[in-house]
């Protein structure tokens, strides 16, 4: 990953987290692997055994930055509990949050945005192409 090559390079700690800790079945298993592609996502006991994995990579390294790449499967409430550790956490995402294809983005990632510090995304936005605005 150039991403993690770059800032080693420049000197900081970087520790990574596997998309699969926890969720190897969703690689081996027929059967799991259905479930994800006709629901669009994971069991909610999968998914909250890969992030409490990773809230517990989180607090033992006590890093000052999390970055999630895309966040498919990372609530808001899950950002919170991470930023409580003393991280600021970033989402960087290669798709579209508001695109018309469901692989790009879930819901509970859409409902997750407001709860980052920062978010990078390298496409712009159908939402944004829009004229919508947004109201707080």
């Amino acid at each position: 990953m150039v991403l993690r090559e770059t800032l080693r390079d420049m000197g900081h700690q970087v520790w990574c987290f596997s998309d699969f800790s926890g969720l190897k079945q969703y690689k081996h298993s027929l059967v799991h692997r259905a479930y994800r592609k006709l629901t669009g996502r994971l069991r909610e006991a999968d998914r909250r055994r890969h992030i409490a994995l990773l809230k517990n990579d989180v607090a033992s390294c006590k890093p000052g930055l999390v970055i999630i790449l895309k966040g498919l499967h990372v609530a808001g409430a899950d950002i919170a509990e991470i930023k409580a550790v003393g991280a600021w956490v970033c989402i960087i995402n290669h798709d579209d949050f508001f695109s018309a294809n469901p692989n790009n983005w879930s819901t509970l990632q859409r409902h997750a945005i407001p709860a980052y510090n920062f978010i990078f995304t390298t496409r712009e936005s159908t939402w944004l192409r829009s004229g919508l605005s947004i109201r707080t």
